[in-house]
């Protein structure tokens, strides 16, 4: 059975470090993601949970579920001075996303508990 494609959001499963779940439509895997520092993650992205899928996996804050901390593989944050003028350097959509005040993603570097 397919699993249903829709995209839902997870809410916080520590006060200060709320996550997000993105759900791919074309493969219907789930990356999820925690949200490390304040600003704005963007509401689409490629589809990082099945190598070979072309999807763009997408988020939607009206529909919370909970997940415990060490599911999220994947965290957002705020780049530093040094990040945000190689990402101006590059321009197009990162560089506009960045500019409004747009958070980056990477690996997550350590396990929170």
């Amino acid at each position: 059975m397919r699993r249903q494609a829709a995209a839902r959001a997870v809410v916080v499963h520590r006060a200060d470090e709320p996550c997000l779940t993105y759900t791919c439509p074309t493969c219907g895997a789930d990356t999820i993601t925690a949200v490390v520092d304040p600003g704005t993650p963007p509401d689409r992205v490629r589809c990082m949970t099945t190598p070979e899928c072309t999807g763009h996996a997408v988020t939607d804050l009206d529909a919370p579920r909970t997940v415990p901390d060490t599911a999220a593989a994947w965290e957002w944050y705020k780049p530093d001075t040094k990040m945000i003028a190689a990402v101006r350097a590059k321009g197009g959509p990162l560089w506009a996303h960045v500019a409004a005040g747009g958070m980056m993603l990477r690996h997550r570097r350590t396990v929170r508990g």
